[in-house]
């Protein structure tokens, strides 16, 4: 769990009322002192500026929706990305799709030792930018909010998901499908966790013990 845990109550924006809601995903990101490229993607209005902006208040926020952010960046040099702008939190990172190679060069070079980008699903769709994260980035998708987040209380984490559960856990698995063997429902438990590596850090997959 990231070291503000404690931090990670979050204004959803997604609900007119000013509860403090916690996002599980808050538990999975890896903080700030890790070495690592992070893409957070999802639908729009899911909370992503918010949970980011929160979970990464130290960072510098640079929001690629104004024009005159993406013109800076557009024509800033690859080689000054670590002096100029450093780590950061770069929103609507799809609307200036460079600043991905800009990222890259700057974290293959030790300009950079972690950043954030946020961006619509979508932005997984561009070849250019598959191709800048490929073996770099660690990717990671925001729902919408779940029942369970909106029923617990800020300062506690809401309950695991059930597919989290079900492929991490072999007890929860064999308790819910009942009378399998639970050898056998190990073994489904075990590449469960092979393809929530895959899903919830895509590029690359890595064991959950190694994240």
């Amino acid at each position: 769990m990231p070291p503000a845990a404690v931090q990670l109550s979050v204004e959803s924006s997604t609900v007119p009322s000013k509860k403090q809601i916690f996002r599980w995903l808050a538990t999975r990101l890896p903080p700030a002192d890790k070495h690592r490229l992070v893409v957070l993607t999802g639908a729009r209005q899911t909370g992503k500026t918010t949970l980011a902006r929160r979970l990464y208040r130290d960072l510098r926020y640079v929001n690629l929706d104004a024009i005159e952010e993406r013109e800076a960046l557009r024509g800033l040099r690859s080689g000054s990305w670590g002096r100029a702008v450093g780590p950061a939190v770069i929103d609507e990172a799809q609307k200036e799709p460079g600043v991905f190679d800009k990222v890259k060069l700057a974290y293959d070079e030790q300009q950079i030792a972690f950043s954030v980008l946020l961006g619509s699903s979508r932005v997984l769709l561009l070849d250019r930018v598959r191709e800048s994260l490929a073996g770099r980035a660690f990717v990671y998708d925001l729902w919408p909010l779940m029942a369970s987040e909106v029923r617990c209380r800020a300062e506690t984490p809401p309950k695991r998901p059930l597919f989290d559960r079900l492929v991490t856990a072999p007890q929860e698995l064999a308790k819910t499908l009942g009378a399998v063997p639970a050898r056998r429902a190990a073994t489904w438990s075990t590449c469960g966790s092979r393809t929530r590596s895959c899903c919830c850090s895509r590029t690359p997959a890595i064991s959950p013990a190694r994240r």
